[in-house]
């Protein structure tokens, strides 16, 4: 825990003291903002900054500090959870996982309030006279970090291990642990579900800027809620969900997210109501079904897992589910990129545009039923996991290639992540771009 806090304190150290650099346009000196820089009065372009995406790379790269640091913690406070969690009642088994997530979705309502009050002014779209710089929110943060180091360093008593494990023998537990049946399929599962969860489409917040309206007190105030309606949902399953069949429970959470979005999408899509608070609405109901999907498929790790291997398995687990975000954000920035869906088309608000954006999302959803299909790999509940682990099922097979989908998806998710970083590359479709370059081998602004 102690070394993701001092990763994460180090990023974000350095992102509250160094300069952000000029943004792509100043609100505070001029109203052409939201058009496309083409359209712009020569009086105007004066106050654009056209190499402004180019400006990001360093806080890119420190944010990938600070969520590598954030990941490492995690993993090690999710093992002492899973750790914990295996000495309940067989009848309340789950609750303890519950809470504590209940208590990690809490602690980050407050944090919203930082740019729905602080990050609303007029440089950031929104109708307040005041502002904070964008380099206090980073120092906020530090502080939480460091209260968590220092706890880390104070509070948790970590037994010794009975012996020094060589990496050999490490390795072949660790193999023994994949190429079990319930193992595989549970990574599957969680692998296939991510990517589903994941696959959104990229106009979201350009939709909901130009068609909606949003200021930045309405997202705020509606991640705020979504904060809260996320706690709740937890909680019900805390009380009375720990006996729900989770192959039921996800397809539910799946369906409903589907359902929720693609009102909110395709009512403002085409412009049946275009108002922030249904848009925010939408979203902040939203959380209900992914609260739900979040914990349910948590509870498996806690059957699966054997004494000593919990860090190992909540670890391999983790991985395998935050690695689906990347590799479904990489596949739709490559589908995206076949269709108009800029943030200048989208300001254009063409008939043309509008069935792009219908297109996309139509996409998106289409996976992301499609993806219930892996279910039929999920057992029910604990008793049908503890049936897996009797059988004693293994293939050295199915290890293998659950080695080399993990390397694979990791490897192209860096190398697309990497690629959109930089100016010569970022236009690449492996790195979300639209395949075009100008004569100067950069992304048209």
């Amino acid at each position: 825990m102690l070394l993701g806090w001092v990763f994460a304190i180090l990023g974000l150290g350095i992102m509250a003291f160094i300069p952000f650099g000029s943004p792509y346009c100043d609100r505070t000196k001029t109203t052409s903002c939201p058009l496309p820089y083409a359209l712009v009065p020569a009086s105007d372009q004066s106050f654009f900054n056209l190499d402004a995406p180019n400006q990001g790379s360093l806080f890119i790269l420190l944010s990938m500090l600070v969520s590598f640091g954030s990941v490492i913690a995690q993993s090690a406070s999710d093992a002492l959870v899973v750790e914990y969690a295996k000495r309940e009642p067989m009848a309340i088994r789950g609750r303890l996982l519950t809470v504590c997530a209940i208590c990690r979705g809490a602690a980050g309502i407050p944090a919203v309030l930082i740019p729905a009050f602080g990050l609303n002014g007029v440089q950031y779209n929104g109708s307040f006279s005041f502002a904070l710089a964008p380099n206090v929110p980073y120092l906020f943060s530090l502080v939480p970090c460091v209260v968590s180091a220092v706890a880390a360093l104070c509070c948790i008593e970590e037994p010794p291990l009975p012996a020094n494990i060589s990496f050999q023998q490490w390795w072949a537990s660790f193999r023994a642990l994949i190429e079990r049946r319930e193992v595989v399929q549970i990574c599957l599962v969680k692998f296939s579900l991510s990517i589903a969860r994941f696959f959104v489409a990229t106009p979201q917040n350009p939709i909901q800027t130009h068609w909606a309206h949003m200021e930045p007190l309405t997202v705020s105030l509606s991640s705020f809620g979504g904060g809260i309606v996320y706690s709740l949902a937890m909680a019900l399953v805390a009380s009375h969900g720990l006996h729900w069949d989770w192959r039921l429970g996800l397809a539910f959470s799946v369906v409903a997210v589907v359902a929720l979005d693609g009102l909110t999408i395709l009512v403002t899509t085409w412009n049946i109501l275009r108002n922030q608070w249904f848009f925010a609405a939408g979203t902040m109901l939203e959380s209900f079904p992914t609260g739900v999907n979040l914990i349910v498929s948590s509870f498996c790790v806690i059957e699966i897992t054997e004494v000593g291997t919990e860090g190992t398995v909540s670890g391999f687990l983790a991985s395998f589910s935050n690695l689906g975000q990347p590799f479904a954000s990489l596949l739709f920035k490559y589908v995206d990129s076949f269709f108009d869906v800029s943030q200048e088309a989208i300001v254009r608000d063409s008939n043309a545009v509008r069935w792009d954006i219908t297109y996309v999302y139509g996409i998106s959803y289409a996976v992301r039923l499609v993806s219930l299909v892996s279910l039929v790999w999920m057992p029910a509940q604990k008793a049908e996991i503890q049936e897996l682990k009797r059988r004693n099922q293994t293939s050295r097979t199915a290890g293998t290639l659950l080695l080399v989908l993990f390397v694979v998806a990791l490897a192209v998710s860096v190398a697309s992540n990497v690629l959109s970083i930089f100016p010569s590359t970022k236009c690449y479709r492996l790195a979300g771009g639209n395949g075009i370059v100008d004569v100067n081998g950069k992304c048209p602004v």
